[in-house]
């Protein structure tokens, strides 16, 4: 009996499983350099798990493994939607409506496909093939849908959700990496005598960012950027570890601060100012650095010496922050005694 249409379509769908999950694993390699080593390791078995899964599940369904193919994909995509639906709940969001709506089709349609009475003929039907035993490619299915499970589970369901590092703070990571890009280009035109913009003619964050994307908009790879999130340096150092960038939940003079360099950061919601949320406020914080190292930092290791192991970086007498509020000066900062909180942003 040849092999039905509806399970062609099905064996379709188990290659685009394979096709998302080697980009996302090729996406991790690209970004593990960025990663401090001890989560490096951690994050590639993440990724690499779901490329043998849908790997696993193609091979099973060719071989009339019916079940090997429905049981891990209701039950990851049945969490996935569950996720996207909580997050939708919090966060109003098109985007999240539409992944819900996506994944929702991804976990019925082969539901139905493959329980059609020309697709369950199929499956019945005993060939050599289907008689050999897959005792070694089953153990893998099954150990793999167990750790994706409970992964999903974890970050859907556990108390713990806010550990973890959400989407969104990688969207702002990417952004921040961008930024950094155009801002070099900038220099470059300047250095060049070239038309370029003039950060000093900005009086807070938001314009210079407006600016930059509006002339280097093709160099960004999310046109909707972020503008009203940044602190950026102006006049920094010749030091590749100087805070280029970073969210604004962060008090600039207190990260660079010479003298509670112990003292865990204060993380500020920008609400507070009137501000946009960045939904990560007091969970973490983007730094993107001169170098152009990029990286997340969670609330337990916000302390300047931590983020800077190497000694906290020292700014040039003229070096100021451009924040969405304006303009925040370190000197001033600095011949303070360093005593006591900084005030939010």
């Amino acid at each position: 009996m040849k092999k039905p249409v509806p399970v062609k379509i099905v064996e379709a769908i188990g290659w685009v499983y394979i096709a998302l999950a080697v980009l996302l694993l090729f996406r991790a390699v690209i970004e593990l350099p960025s990663v401090p080593a001890t989560e490096s390791i951690c994050i590639g078995i993440c990724f690499l798990v779901p490329t043998l899964l849908a790997v696993g599940m193609l091979v099973s369904l060719r071989r009339r493994r019916r079940g090997w193919f429905v049981v891990p994909n209701t039950m990851l995509l049945s969490l996935l939607v569950a996720g996207l639906a909580l997050d939708s709940l919090d966060h109003a969001s098109d985007g999240l409506v539409m992944a819900s709506v996506v994944s929702s089709l991804f976990l019925v349609v082969p539901l139905v496909l493959l329980y059609l009475p020309s697709s369950t003929l199929w499956f019945k039907e005993k060939t050599a093939v289907a008689a050999e035993s897959n005792g070694c490619l089953s153990c893998l299915v099954a150990f793999a849908t167990f750790l994706i499970t409970v992964a999903l589970f974890a970050i859907v369901f556990s108390p713990a959700r806010g550990r973890m590092i959400p989407g969104m703070a990688n969207v702002i990571l990417t952004q921040g990496k961008d930024l950094s890009l155009c801002m070099a280009y900038n220099n470059t035109a300047h250095e060049s005598g070239e038309e370029w913009l003039d950060i000093f003619s900005c009086t807070n964050s938001t314009q210079f960012v407006l600016l930059l994307r509006e002339k280097y908009g093709k160099e960004l790879r999310n046109g909707n950027i972020y503008t009203n999130i940044w602190c950026i340096a102006v006049n920094p150092p010749a030091d590749d570890s100087f805070p280029l960038l970073f969210t604004c939940n962060i008090d600039p003079r207190e990260l660079l601060s010479q003298t509670e360099v112990d003292r865990s950061l204060t993380l500020t919601c920008p609400k507070t100012w009137g501000g946009t949320c960045l939904r990560i406020c007091k969970k973490m914080a983007v730094i993107v650095r001169a170098g152009g190292a990029a990286q997340i930092e969670r609330n337990i290791y916000l302390s300047p010496n931590r983020i800077f192991p190497d000694g906290i970086p020292k700014p040039n007498p003229d070096t100021y922050f451009l924040t969405p509020t304006g303009r925040v000066d370190l000197v001033e900062r600095q011949a303070q005694s360093g005593t006591g909180p900084a005030k939010p942003l």
